[in-house]
């Protein structure tokens, strides 16, 4: 299938620019935190580097997915070997999904080391039992990449820069975590224009507040079922938009 074979190499670009490399910085955070804060009594030292380890899990992945997301066709239309690929029997559609599906694996693949080394140090240097809200936490730090994923690519489409692109991304991560502050504003605003803007990006940009649960950590109650298979739908959906939109800005494009 050409989709997959795109994500293919894909994925082997993505290990050739030696993009993993960023697993040993987090290795060394996450030592350099037991360490730190060997001090503590185990179950606080256990929820500190929880939380730092989940946060930078988070916050390395956003870094890379974003960078790579990016890259991909800029560097491509920059090399002009874009070309080569315009000229095979390949939609356009099918390159940018196939472009999209190869990031998110690799994306994927490095979340699944950084949580899997932090539970190993968890294990090892406390008594640190896996909680559920644990588990359910990266998949939605995951599902918050899916999203931003879509966004760096379809923004590398939009604009010609990468530097602008990358920008872009990162404001929209940023206000993605403030929705709810967003929408508060809007409410007490009195100026018209000002209200329908605030509305506006209150509803376009990601609400990434409701895919924190990393914030639910040690909560007895946790998430309902429910609510978690809403969230989940929501990631995917956004997603699909924003990915859509990407590639009707891409078949527009003359090459």
């Amino acid at each position: 299938m050409k989709i997959l074979s795109i994500a293919e190499y894909t994925i082997m670009e993505n290990i050739r620019s030696k993009i993993f490399s960023i697993l040993g910085l987090f290795i060394l955070i996450m030592i350099g935190s037991s360490l730190v804060f060997s001090s503590l009594s185990p179950s606080t030292e256990a929820r500190v580097i929880t939380d730092i380890g989940l946060a930078c899990t988070e916050i390395f992945t956003l870094m890379t997915g974003i960078f790579a997301a990016v890259n991909l066709i800029l560097q491509e239309i920059e090399n002009r070997t874009i070309y080569l690929l315009m000229t095979r029997p390949l939609r356009r559609w099918e390159y940018i999904v196939g472009r999209y599906l190869g990031v998110v694996v690799v994306l994927c693949f490095n979340i699944i080391m950084m949580l899997s080394m932090l539970m190993l140090l968890l294990k090892l240097t406390t008594h640190w039992l896996v909680d559920p809200m644990f588990i359910w936490s990266a998949v939605t730090i995951f599902f918050k990449l899916i999203i931003i994923v879509a966004v760096a690519l379809t923004a590398s489409l939009v604009f010609t820069s990468s530097i602008t692109a990358m920008a872009f991304s990162f404001l929209v991560w940023i206000i993605g975590h403030f929705s709810s502050e967003l929408k508060i504003m809007a409410e007490k605003v009195s100026a018209p224009v000002a209200k329908i803007m605030l509305y506006l990006l209150y509803y376009m940009v990601p609400n990434f507040q409701i895919l924190n649960l990393k914030d639910k950590l040690n909560i007895p109650e946790g998430m309902p079922l429910d609510v978690l298979s809403l969230v989940l739908t929501y990631g995917v959906v956004y997603a699909a938009i924003v990915l859509i939109s990407g590639a009707m800005v891409f078949a527009k494009k003359e090459f």
